[in-house]
């Protein structure tokens, strides 16, 4: 069975091949690239979504056209690991550090789950952001919460 990292490496190598190498980009052509990207993968979702009976309202039988299904959710983990990839981090490195945030953010809805969680309690309630992630920094101001987007940027 392929790893992710084989996955990666296989993706990276790919768009070295299309002439695409991150870690040259500036910030702004790999901005461009991953909105294109981002374009490409909702794309490819919503093609899966074709493969389905997923309407309740319609008619016949339910199905899913598998292996249809499963070719539009391949094209759409291309472009997903592009947007990784658009990091500028190698395929290695992004293996790695992806794993890590995959298996803590699994180990949170875990404990969400036992928890009750009802997918309003611990949000900010100006940017919805869950407050016990990771990077989240918005705090409660004595004029109200101050998001991460609001806040300014921190000294280099």
């Amino acid at each position: 069975m392929a790893s992710l990292l084989a996955l990666l490496r296989a993706q990276e190598q790919l768009q070295h091949h299309y002439g695409y190498k991150f870690e040259e980009m500036t910030v702004e052509e790999r901005i461009t690239f991953i909105k294109e990207q981002a374009i490409a993968l909702t794309d490819e979702v919503h093609e899966a979504l074709g493969e389905i009976k997923w309407k309740s309202w319609t008619a016949g039988d339910p199905y899913i056209n598998e292996t249809s299904y499963l070719n539009e959710l391949t094209d759409a983990l291309h472009f997903l690991m592009n947007m990784m990839l658009a990091t500028g981090h190698g395929a290695d490195a992004l293996s790695s550090m992806m794993a890590t945030r995959y298996f803590e953010k699994n180990s949170r809805n875990h404990k969400r789950a036992d928890d009750g969680y009802d997918g309003v309690t611990g949000k900010c309630p100006k940017c919805r952001r869950d407050l016990n992630d990771p990077g989240v920094t918005c705090e409660l101001t004595i004029d109200g919460y101050q998001c991460q987007d609001d806040m300014p940027p921190y000294p280099t």
